[in-house]
């Protein structure tokens, strides 16, 4: 009898502690590891929340691209990766479906699309550049995999692959408090890469990330996915203090030697790591050995 592909979630994230662990706690029951990567910006109040949810904690230094992400692959033990960032959610649908997206030999990824919520809970916005933004989030995880290292591009291609518009992720961004924050977010992407437009003509990163001041058409969420959205958002308001169960791995992946470790988290000398056993559950396949500070 064949066994169940093993699925592992892999996500970077500086986002509110509280906000990764319920997003994240959405798949917990539907997948075999969560992995989370925390910058090395983040404090230690957030580590702690993290650590609730995740099975392997890790600590890397965010340089602005994607180059993190062959690395951060590497430590995943599942056959089958599910890329998320910590601010997006995945659907209801999507959950109950993972076992029979795995199970299909035929297919290598999947590309799903991004709801971006916006302007409560309840709602998504369904006009451009909102309406039609996808990617590859259901990947195998095998040696064909690669990634591009460019900013907000992720997986390479590589077929066959299937399109799903009926599973979501959620992008909650636009509703965490603070839009101090998104339009320094807007000023730091376009000091990265300046002069992108929409198809429409708008400044790129502005129209995605400030839609306030507009008419947008919208569509309503599934009331379900509507409550964890709402779940998610509540906990981005109780920033609590957790003790970090397990130390975080502070070996990371490009420049990580010049990151600075958060205050409770112990670090090792490179030269000199210390070793764990860590087996992805459910499955037989291997048992990894990885460093930890």
């Amino acid at each position: 009898m064949l066994r169940r592909p093993a699925i592992s979630v892999v996500c970077p994230t500086a986002h509110p502690g509280p906000v990764v662990a319920e997003v994240l706690g959405a798949v917990r029951d539907a997948v075999d590891e969560i992995i989370v990567a925390a910058d090395s910006r983040v404090g230690a109040t957030d580590l702690g929340h993290y650590a609730e949810i995740a099975d392997v904690l890790l600590r890397y230094e965010h340089c602005g691209a994607n180059r993190h992400w062959p690395w951060l692959a590497e430590q995943a033990g599942g056959d089958w990766l599910l890329l998320l960032d910590g601010d997006e959610l995945a659907s209801t649908a999507l959950v109950a479906a993972l076992p029979d997206l795995v199970a299909d030999r035929r297919i290598r990824q999947y590309s799903l699309p991004i709801h971006w919520v916006w302007p409560d809970p309840g709602s998504r916005l369904a006009g451009e550049p909102w309406g039609t933004d996808r990617r590859l989030r259901l990947v195998r995880n095998d040696g064909r995999l690669a990634f591009a290292a460019r900013k907000h591009a992720m997986v390479e291609p590589d077929g066959p692959i299937r399109m799903l518009d009926e599973l979501p992720t959620y992008h909650i961004d636009l509703l965490l408090p603070d839009r101090q924050r998104r339009e320094a977010k807007v000023r730091r992407y376009d000091a990265e890469l300046f002069g992108l437009l929409t198809p429409e003509g708008a400044p790129f990163n502005a129209a995605f990330y400030l839609p306030e001041g507009g008419e947008h058409a919208t569509h309503p969420l599934p009331a379900a996915d509507a409550d964890q959205v709402r779940r998610a958002l509540g906990r981005a308001m109780t920033r609590r203090t957790r003790k970090i169960r397990h130390p975080c791995r502070c070996i990371a992946g490009p420049r990580s030697t010049r990151a600075p470790p958060a205050p409770g988290c112990r670090r090792m000398p490179i030269a000199r790591p210390l070793r764990r056993r860590v087996r992805c559950p459910r499955s037989p396949r291997r048992a990894r050995t990885i460093s930890c500070g």
